[in-house]
């Protein structure tokens, strides 16, 4: 049985252990709700802001910037809401394929029209061994 710990609000398992007032009802088996500030974390507005963040570019913590909130909260939703780590997945895959495209572009050569002129950019050396030591290692 707990003992009540004058003054504090707190009780002591057998070890002498504070416990409060959730961890109480935890372990006697009871319903508790935990109190706090409740979140801001939005379903329906959060994962599309942070896609399309991503999509720019930019890092964990400008993305927690944007959205007003701490770095270890962003974390911490990105672990509670699959949804909310999913879009960031999504939108910081996006433009990795879109410097792929161009590297590649850049490693195999293409034509573009210049002033009214066929122009042809001839392969990059650099582009082909920065590629292939990506690609093949």
């Amino acid at each position: 049985m707990p003992r009540r710990v004058a003054g504090c609000g707190l009780d002591t398992d057998r070890g002498g252990r504070r416990q409060r007032p959730a961890q109480r009802q935890r372990a006697a088996g009871g319903v508790y709700t935990l109190m706090g500030r409740p979140t801001k974390y939005d379903a329906k507005i959060h994962p599309g802001i942070v896609r399309k963040l991503a999509a720019r570019g930019m890092t964990d913590e400008g993305m927690a910037n944007v959205l007003e909130i701490g770095a270890r909260t962003f974390y911490d939703w990105q672990t509670a809401h699959p949804e909310f780590s999913q879009a960031i997945a999504a939108g910081k895959a996006q433009p990795i394929r879109e410097v792929e495209a161009a590297l590649f572009r850049l490693a195999v050569g293409y034509d573009y029209e210049e002033g009214g002129r066929q122009r042809v950019k001839h392969p990059d050396i650099r582009a082909i061994e920065f590629y292939l030591k990506d690609v093949s290692p």
